[in-house]
């Protein structure tokens, strides 16, 4: 690992990667950090300190946003030495939202229940002290639909 950029996005030796499934609050958002987006990010690097040996499994169907490769990123637990999905981790931790901005991905549900009992036990992002402004979000979504014939539509629009 040679650095991380912010709570879900780093740079390796093959070039920048952003954590598949989830989204922690940025980091240097109109010049400022968003709440949360320096614990996300101290928690990123505890996790993958420069040096540390990871596994990258990056996602070869989805596109690469921004120019960062979307990928499940693994390290291994200091303690028990296990292999953790530090995507997930984050999620847990409440430090990360689950979310779908990618097309559907294998640990979709995981993430989403890991999401849902970070809520229930008010970790991180979800506790009571913590209380950001709603910031207001658009949503792209692409959808295809097969029509009569060999004719294939991919329809855009966005969601408030």
């Amino acid at each position: 690992m040679s650095q991380v950029v912010d709570g879900d996005t780093f740079v390796g030796q093959r070039g920048r990667y952003r954590l598949i499934g989830i989204d922690t609050p940025e980091l240097d958002h109109h010049d400022k950090s968003q709440p949360g987006a320096q614990r996300a990010w101290e928690a990123l690097r505890q996790l993958i300190p420069p040096g540390s040996q990871v596994r990258v499994e990056v996602a070869r169907n989805q596109p690469a946003l921004y120019g960062r490769m979307p990928c499940y990123l693994y390290a291994k637990d200091s303690v028990s030495g296990n292999e953790l999905c530090v995507n997930k981790l984050l999620v847990e931790e409440g430090l990360a939202r689950a979310t779908n901005f990618q097309p559907y991905h294998p640990k979709m549900q995981e993430f989403v229940q890991s999401a849902l009992d970070a809520i229930s036990q008010r970790k991180g992002l979800w506790n009571a002290l913590y209380n950001p402004k709603p910031q207001p979000r658009i949503l792209s979504v692409q959808a295809e639909r097969s029509v009569a014939g060999s004719v294939d539509e991919r329809v855009n629009f966005s969601l408030a």
